[in-house]
């Protein structure tokens, strides 16, 4: 039989939780705990509204402090320990300030929460906290039918699995290792929140390509969309009729077809990329940011960015910057606690409010400003090729419209970062690896020759610089656990049960480096994509560099191609090798990376220099190309 009322007490967050007896409202009380800076707090509401179901779980938020407590929870609260003789003692005893107790009489604060409490009722405690955690299994076993979650580390009563959570390493590393003894398919519970880790491409094939009608939501994180960032970023949003005309838009002007015609720009870009290492080498993360970023700006709106202090990069990148601090769910308690943002800003703790407002002005400026110049140029006859020149050519509608600027902001925040840790892999890579670098250059040399750069119609002749390209996407993924989902509606796999609402995180990092599949996988082999008779081999399992099904990223075609015309150009005039210090040393490379969403090299130096006189030339004359990219 389902319990009528139950409370939870946690002696950590000085908290109450109680099920109310007639309306089934959850109730709950706090005090004694810092609740705006804490997450422990925040992850605990996230428990009780598994318990019972989502919104509108949690009808009452009272933090003391902040706000004075209402009539009507006072009766609530009045009702519901008047009417719970189990666990009416410790109710009595755990009140928040301004609150009445069952007598109506205002309770102190030398009552609440206090020693004596914790003495007195140190044995209710435990039983509260005991048939909690029955009935939460109680309550699981009823939802599943009797099925499990996936396997996984055990968890502990009310916490789950909180302590395992990864810290110390990065995550994709820790979920390798578990696979080993869990399996492809894990989960853990976090306070509440299922999560599913696939470790194996044929079960995230599976689940978020085949089944991706259950599979392609992404979860409500409010701090990305109070700064807009969800709109600024398709790849951020709700699966929804929004998010499906964004994806048309963005799958048409991306199509491998169409990328085509941004060959030229991206040559044009790569060239200038030689121009900056040949000026200043030590400067080559600065230069690839400029890089990635002057073809997302060209690609998204036909617009040639500055040396320095672009004014529209430097807003983009102090927005995606804020933005990139406020996503995972725990960054800020808003996130797991929403009904805060109903919250006066002057609260104390109301910090998040004033960030998201100073985001949100930077990220409406990104998606606007950039948009408005590629309108005034389409009005004077002066726009070069872009996404947003095309799609606006055909605009029938401002709702259309809205969609094509929402994209195109996209190019930049989902496309420049990624790039940008690809590319620094590329130069960690050659210091690291100086056989892989002199046999691309052969083959580079071999096809192209010493008189001009490498352009797109050599592809096709340049096997092992497909698989180098190919290897430094499977090596060092620039996201390894790619971006979270949700599971849109409860689904069984293999006899395992997801619950709707479980967060769904495929691990590409265990795809890519599997021993089975890659030989000695954390080696760098650009041969292991190549057949017996030295032709590449597409490896199919790669797709997962760039996600799965409806969510795989629309831009993949035109960042291959966008990797391919940099290893070529920088190979062809540079060498890159690991650097020296002031007695001559080499200076060894670092292998460790950021433990992000977009995973970068930890900062690194190597010695990148031309490899003769006439690389020189070439690298001075680029600056004369003709659009169709033959050195003047």
């Amino acid at each position: 039989m389902p319990l009528k009322q139950l409370a939870i007490v946690s002696p950590a967050s000085g908290m109450i939780t109680i099920l109310h007896p007639t309306s089934g409202a959850s109730i709950i009380f706090m005090r004694g705990y810092n609740l705006l800076t804490s997450s422990a707090t925040g992850f605990a509401s996230l428990q009780i509204r598994e318990f019972y179901g989502a919104s509108p779980g949690l009808r009452f938020h009272t933090l003391s402090g902040i706000h004075s407590v209402s009539p009507e929870l006072q009766s609530s609260f009045r009702q519901t320990v008047q009417s719970a003789p189990a666990v009416g003692h410790c109710l009595r005893r755990h009140v928040v300030p301004g609150l009445t107790d069952a007598n109506d009489r205002t309770v102190g604060s030398d009552n609440a929460i206090s020693r004596t409490v914790w003495t007195n009722v140190a044995v209710d405690v435990a039983g509260i906290v005991v048939a909690l955690f029955l009935t939460k299994a109680y309550l699981r076993r009823r939802t599943r039918n009797g099925l499990p979650l996936p396997p996984g580390p055990k968890p502990l009563p009310v916490i789950g699995n909180l302590l395992d959570v990864p810290r110390k390493q990065p995550a994709w590393l820790v979920y390798e290792q578990w696979g080993k003894k869990y399996g492809d398919i894990m989960s853990i519970t976090v306070l509440g929140q299922t999560i599913v880790i696939l470790n194996s491409p044929t079960i995230a094939k599976e689940l978020l390509d085949k089944r991706g009608a259950k599979y392609s939501d992404r979860p409500e994180i409010p701090m990305i969309k109070l700064m807009h960032l969800d709109v600024a970023n398709i790849a951020l949003q709700r699966y929804s009729k929004e998010w499906r005309m964004t994806r048309r838009i963005a799958d048409h002007s991306l199509r491998p077809s169409a990328s085509i015609t941004y060959r030229p720009m991206q040559r044009k870009n790569a060239h200038r990329f030689l121009r900056l290492l040949l000026k200043d080498p030590e400067e080559f993360v600065q230069h690839i940011r400029h890089f990635t970023t002057a073809i997302a700006m060209s690609v998204a709106y036909g617009y040639e960015i500055a040396d320095y202090n672009d004014r529209y990069v430097v807003i983009a990148e102090e927005a995606v910057s804020m933005g990139a601090a406020s996503f995972y769910p725990g960054a800020w308690l808003v996130n797991v606690i929403p009904s805060l943002n109903h919250l006066p800003g002057w609260l104390p703790g109301m910090g998040f409010k004033k960030y998201a407002r100073d985001c949100a002005k930077l990220v409406n400026e990104m998606i606007e400003a950039p948009f408005a110049y590629v309108k005034e140029r389409m009005r004077d006859g002066t726009a070069l090729p872009s996404l947003s020149q095309e799609n606006l050519d055909t605009c029938q509608s401002e709702e259309e419209e809205r969609m094509i600027k929402y994209v195109a902001s996209s190019i930049y925040s989902a496309g420049a970062d990624t790039s940008g840790s690809t590319l620094s892999t590329m130069f960690l890579a050659l210091a690291r690896f100086p056989e892989a670098q002199k046999r691309a250059q052969a083959e580079i040399d071999a096809i192209v020759g010493r008189g001009r750069l490498p352009d797109y119609d050599d592809r096709e002749k340049m096997p092992y610089i497909e698989a180098l390209c190919q290897e430094l996407l499977r090596w060092r993924l620039a996201s390894p656990m790619g971006t979270v989902r949700t599971s849109m509606e409860d689904d069984v796999y293999d006899g395992y049960f997801i619950p709707k609402g479980s967060y769904i995180l495929a691990n590409a990092w265990a795809m890519l480096h599997d021993p089975t599949t890659y030989p000695d996988p954390d080696a760098f082999k650009p041969e292991r994509f190549l057949n017996a008779d030295g032709k590449f081999v597409e490896d199919p399992i790669l797709a997962s560099h760039f996600g799965f099904g409806r969510r795989i990223c629309p831009g993949r075609h035109l960042a291959l191609a966008t990797l391919w015309i940099t290893v070529t150009s920088v190979l062809a005039v540079f060498n890159v090798t690991k650097a020296k210090d002031e007695n001559g040393k080499e200076v060894d490379v670092g292998a460790d990376y950021s433990d992000s969403l977009v995973s970068f090299p930890l900062p690194f130096k190597c010695a990148i220099v031309p490899r003769d006189a006439r690389s020189m030339e070439l690298i001075g004359a680029s600056e004369t190309s003709v659009v169709e990219g033959q050195v003047a």
